[in-house]
Formats: structure tokens, sequence, C-alpha cells
């Protein structure tokens, strides 16, 4: 902690407006009933207005001045804004225009003596007594946590010319070694507090959950730990017994019988385990509270990459006992996920969907990079750029990111009568309309007896064409399974042709919902540096 002590604090307020969701008035309400910049009176409010012009007044300083090149010239800004624009209203920017020119997304109500006040809420003001900074968070994407991880987990300032300078005169390796080791110890930036803190033995971090570490890694890029050395010479030459016992090695695939079906994933969540009971066996015990698997993200896009992607996703979440037994022997990764993913495993699908969001989000962050590098502006321009930013602005504009992947539910025995069943009210409302329409269409078919008449039929028939929406979690993907089995139900007894196709825009989404790309689908070309080739009939 390089300054005094301060939070960072993300309040979750119920059913609270979003930027390209919500109507604009209803957000410029929410945030003017709980967010103000205003001097009150030192007659009729003398405690707020003391605490307003002692703590919430911004002074600009070196920490704060920025110089920043503007087509040819450099100009000093206040990275926290200041003075801010003078506004007759609270007023909604354009979250893309916002993003491109590192403004706020939008701006109080604010007269010429308030342009340096740090917005803040009345109450809250009262209550803490210090300084604030109160600001709307205008979406509900993944951005925000990394936007709160990045934060927390920010590296101190480095010395590393410093470091390199040193070093580099030393002769050999084992010399820069040491003067790495001894550079680092003495070079570390700690502040006053955090100083004190290490003297009275007070821990500088605290975490709500235990994250444990998972190597997801294929068996022959997998590393282990050798036992310590005076264990081994102990051991006889022989003995191939050479390795600490592990988790995935040892502890998960003996476990008891009636943890059978419990993946590894599961596992290290949910149970902790000694290495050897009062009884000389292993024992297993369910912890108090869950732990959070981590593990290596691979991106399924790179190619190097994708037999990883597909075999994490296996080896964590289906029951194992030899992990040999994952992929059949001449079977791609690839083909292993799908067989496993049809078999219905628990909890793959959620687990894939929450990958791809990830990646997602990263593409995402770049394209954000790229659109303020083309405004004109730069990383050195900018620095401690990604920490300044507005949450908000963080993939607002990038649908993929807003939409978390819903939680897809994917049994293939489930008969039409027990998937209504499970339907939710908005869910069951959407399918009633749809099997009307499918009903009575198919009551017109059955009306006619030959073909020629039945085409002639289909000519004038008015398709329906409905558009589904929802945040992620509420059933989209489960609402179209659906109703592919209600039209195979209606269609196909009397029929052997495919009576049903789903297609998504994008292989992810294809895949997401068990259907094919458009372009796979309708065989439509794809456009190859700028050029598409030419269409043709199918």
């Amino acid at each position: 902690m390089r300054g005094a002590p301060h939070y960072h604090i993300l309040l979750w307020i119920e059913n609270a407006p979003v930027v390209g969701i919500d109507r604009p008035e209803e957000v410029c309400s929410f945030i003017q009933d709980r967010i103000t910049c205003h001097i009150p009176d030192s007659n009729t409010s003398p405690d707020l207005n003391f605490l307003v012009t002692k703590y919430q007044m911004h002074k600009c300083s070196k920490y704060c001045k920025r110089n920043i090149k503007v087509g040819k010239t450099y100009v000093s800004r206040c990275r926290f804004d200041f003075p801010r624009p003078v506004r007759d209203s609270i007023c909604i920017n354009d979250v893309e225009n916002s993003l491109k020119s590192c403004n706020k997304i939008y701006y109080l109500k604010r007269n010429e003596k308030e342009v340096r006040v740090n917005d803040y809420n009345p109450l809250l003001l009262k209550l803490w007594r210090a300084n604030m900074d109160l600001q709307y968070i205008a979406e509900r994407s993944l951005s925000l946590t990394e936007y709160v991880t990045g934060y927390v987990t920010k590296a101190e300032k480095s010395h590393a010319q410093d470091l390199w300078d040193e070093v580099s005169s030393c002769d050999n390796i084992y010399s820069r070694l040491w003067k790495i080791g001894q550079k680092l110890l003495r070079a570390k930036e700690v502040g006053l507090y955090e100083a004190s803190d290490l003297l009275l033995g007070e821990s500088l971090y605290m975490k709500s959950v235990t994250v444990q570490y998972v190597n997801v890694y294929l068996p022959h890029k997998r590393s282990r730990k050798i036992k310590n050395y005076s264990y081994l010479t102990k051991m006889d030459r022989s003995s191939k017994d050479i390795f600490n016992p592990s988790i995935i090695e040892d502890f998960y695939p003996t476990r008891p019988n009636n943890m059978e079906d419990v993946s590894l994933y599961e596992f290290v969540a949910n149970y902790k385990f000694d290495k050897i009971g009062e009884n000389g066996e292993r024992e297993y015990k369910l912890r108090s509270k869950p732990v959070l698997p981590n593990h290596r993200k691979f991106n399924p896009m790179q190619e190097a990459e994708r037999d990883d992607f597909y075999y994490s996703l296996i080896f964590l979440f289906v029951p194992f006992r030899d992990e040999s037994t994952l992929v059949m022997e001449g079977e791609t990764m690839e083909e292993a996920f799908r067989r496993h993913r049809d078999a219905s495993i628990r909890g793959i699908e959620n687990h894939f969907n929450k990958l791809q969001k990830l990646l997602e989000a990263e593409r995402n962050w770049k394209k954000i990079v790229d659109a303020r590098n083309k405004a004109g502006f730069t990383e050195e321009e900018l620095p401690d750029n990604k920490e300044d930013d507005e949450p908000q602005l963080l993939g607002e504009i990038m649908e993929a990111v807003a939409d978390i992947a819903d939680m897809h539910i994917n049994v293939p025995h489930l008969t039409l009568e027990q998937r209504e069943a499970m339907l939710n009210v908005d869910q069951k409302r959407i399918f009633d309309k749809i099997k009307s329409h499918l009903l009575s269409q198919k009551e017109r078919e059955d009306l006619l007896e030959n073909e020629s008449s039945r085409l002639l039929r289909l000519d004038n028939i008015k398709p329906l064409r409905m558009f589904i929406s929802g945040v992620g979690g509420t059933g989209k993907s489960f609402l179209i399974e659906a109703i592919k089995c209600l039209v195979d139900d209606i269609w196909h007894p009397k029929s052997s042709e495919i009576m049903c196709a789903i297609v998504a825009p994008t292989g992810i989404a294809a895949f997401n919902v068990g259907g094919l790309t458009i372009h796979r689908l309708f065989q439509l070309p794809i456009e190859h540096e700028g050029k598409t080739a030419g269409y043709w009939a199918l």
C-alpha cells in the first residue's frame, strides 16, 4: 500500500438500470437520486457543507497531471477529469464516443463553483466523514471483474532498469542470480503503512475464497514435485516411487466408491484429504466451505492450444479412475470432448461456456485498446491507463461480453412432456405461442392430399419469426432445445426427413445450441483478405 488506507468497493443495487438496455430517463433519475456534486448551503446544511468543502474538493498536483498528445502538441490534463464541465442538467454520453475519447459516460448537473467537487452521496458522506468518489457503473459484464481484479493485483513500481544495469556487470550466471535476489530485496518500494504492517506481523491481504491450482496439462506436459533428497537417498535404488503424493495421481483416483461420480473439479472444490488416517488409509472429508479450483485457460482458436483446451475440460469434469481412459485410441481431443458432452457430463457445458466468454472478453479488451489507438492515444501518452479506466466503459459496446452464456441443459433422453414441464413462465409463454402456430400449420398440411397442393400451400403460408432475448442463465438454449424437440415430435413420426435445423452466426454460438453455422448450412462463401468469393446456387 503506497498511500493512506482506503477502500475500493462495488455496491450492488437490485434492479438498477443499465445504459443501452433501460431508457435514458430511468438511468438519469437513478443517478440523480444517489449521486451529486452539489455544494449545500452553509446555513441550511452546515455540517454537509463543511464535509463537502473540506473533503470533496479536488486540487490537481503532479500525481494527477498527465501530458497527453493531441494532434502535434502536448496538453496537460488531470487524469481524474477535473475541472469537470458545467452542466444545466445531467446528461448521458454516447458509449462508443466516451470509450474512444476516454471521457466519462455521464456528467452530473454542475455549476461553476462545483467543477472540482468529487461526486458523493450525502448520506454516505455524513456517515463516512472522509473523501469519497462515487460512480455509477453503467453495465454488468465480465469487464467489472477484470477491472476490480486488475486493480487489486496491480504490480508494485519496479526498478527494472537499475536492476539490469547492476547484474549485467557480473561475470557468471550464479553471480547474476545472487545480485538479482539482493537487489529485489533492497529495491522494492514499500509505503509507510505497508512497512508498519510487516513489522507488526499483520497480513497484507485477505480473501473470502481460497483458490487452489489444478494442473490440467496433458500427461506428457505435466510436471510433478520430487521427494526430498534425504528421503530419496534412503530408498531402494530400483524404486520408482520418487514423487510426492498429489491430487491428480494419488488422492483423486483412489477416492472411496461412494464418490465414484465425483469429477476432479468437484473433488478439489468440496473435499479435503489427509495423507494417512488412523486406520492406515487416506481419509476424505467434506469441506465446510468450498474452495475455487483454478487452472490454465487455453485458447481453442489457437491451433497449438486446441488439444489442451478440450482435454482440460474432459480432465476436470469427466469422473475417472484411470486417466488413460478419458480419450479413446485414435480419437482426437475434440472428438472425445463431444462424446463426453453428448453423455451430459455434469458441469462440462457450463464451464465450456464460461471459458468461451472469458476468451471473448480478452478479445474485446483488445478491440477497446485498438479503438483508443485509432483515436490518437497511446499507452505511453496515457500512463496507468488501465488503472484509471472507468469500469462502465470496459466492454459496454461489446455484446458478447454483456451476455453471459446460458446455463445450457443438454439432456438428450428427456421427452417433450418432461422438457415442457421444466419451462419457466416466460419460456412457457414463448413455447405455447410457437406450439400453437406449428399445430395450426400441421393441421392445414393434413387437409391436403397431394404433393402439388401441398407445395401450393407452402407458398402461401406466413412463417413465424420471433426474437428471443434474455440475460445469461435465463435458459435461452434450453428453450431452443425444447422447440427443436417440439418440431421433431410434430413432424418426425410421419417423415424420415430432417425436420429442424438450428443455425447460428458463429461457430461458438452454434456449438452452444447444438447446431451449425449459417455459412456451413447454406454454403455461404467466407471472406478472405477483404474479398468474398461469388455466390452459387445450392
